[in-house]
């Protein structure tokens, strides 16, 4: 297992690993640069958010951002990067082998780790999937942007947003997959994406009332028609057809429960190898935690469901992994 990792202040190494390197720090540049600028673009044009997190924004990192943000504005559209960010739902932040995790079998994200950027103490901006898209992809906190559930406020427009900021410097936009942000109008949509296919899960992965919260199994339909497959195909598939410079997400539904990966993943892993990590009560972080806790009936499960659904949840994430080495090779 690859115990070396890049910490924030290591000086990453790409001489031979510049589509690995590009890719890594997308979401690098994504957040130190652009959403920086965002946050101050938002002060500017609301005095109300000054004293805020807007205000606040370190000068060192403002300073960065317009500086990156002049290789977005370069007059040569052919010396100006790609982006291409890649997302996962509810992949932890440890669920990685080159942070020794005993788990995870990620090879393609180690060299990703290693020879781009790892940020060790990075938090997400809200523990739920809406939110944190839209903080995500306006700079904004929840508390500024006022989407605090699932249930909404989906977002209704393209302005300062990341899109925004990228198609007013020349570059074609693509998305694949899972959006769970967005509600505008298809018209919007397609003056500002080049491309755009927003899907969720396959239809064999919905929820049900008969099954429980750990549900697992093996995924229905082969991996070729797999949605991490098919958005990955799509991915490479924009790559190869669209000049540059180009910002594409690929947004993929992995490792969301339920946990299900192609059979020639899950074979790989066996539930006697999982390694549980050590138990927390979740009485001793908080009522509420513990309500839901005992609610969803999690006090039931026994170890051999535990490990068994974790042979899942890692072997969706090697089956993430195989297809971000495809694009790496694109």
């Amino acid at each position: 297992m690859n115990s070396e990792r890049i910490t924030d202040n290591q000086q990453p190494v790409t001489n031979n690993y510049k589509p690995l390197y590009y890719i890594a720090v997308a979401l690098i540049i994504v957040t130190v640069v652009i959403l920086t600028e965002l946050l101050l673009q938002d002060k500017d044009n609301d005095p109300s958010l000054s004293g805020t997190i807007a205000d606040q924004v370190d000068k060192t990192y403002a300073s960065i951002s317009k500086s990156m943000l002049s290789i977005l504005q370069d007059d040569n559209k052919k010396d100006r990067p790609n982006f291409i960010l890649i997302i996962t739902d509810q992949m932890r932040g440890d669920a990685l082998s080159c942070l020794d995790n005993p788990n995870a079998r990620t090879p393609t994200l180690d060299k990703m780790a290693k020879y781009g950027v790892l940020f060790e103490n990075a938090y997400c901006n809200n523990p739920v999937c809406l939110p944190s898209r839209v903080s995500m992809f306006t700079g904004l906190y929840p508390n500024q942007h006022r989407t605090l559930t699932n249930k909404g406020p989906f977002w209704k427009s393209m302005e300062s947003t990341i899109f925004d900021l990228f198609k007013k410097q020349g570059y074609k936009l693509g998305y694949i997959g899972k959006n769970h942000m967005l509600n505008v109008d298809k018209s919007v949509l397609e003056a500002y994406f080049d491309y755009y296919h927003f899907v969720d899960r396959e239809d064999f992965r919905a929820y049900s009332k008969y099954v429980p919260p750990y549900w697992h199994g093996d995924t229905y339909e082969p991996s070729e028609l797999c949605f991490t497959t098919t958005h990955t195909n799509e991915g490479i598939e924009f790559i190869n057809k669209t000049d540059d410079p180009y910002f594409l997400v690929i947004s993929y539904q992995d490792p969301h429960p339920p946990y299900m990966a192609p059979s020639e993943y899950s074979s790989k892993f066996s539930s006697d190898e999982m390694r549980i990590p050590d138990y927390v009560p979740a009485s001793s972080l908080s009522h509420r935690l513990d309500d839901y806790y005992h609610a969803m009936k999690f006090d039931e499960i026994k170890d051999s469901d535990l490990t068994e659904t974790m042979r899942y949840y890692y072997a969706s994430i090697s089956y993430i992994d195989s297809n971000v080495a495809r694009i790496e090779h694109a």
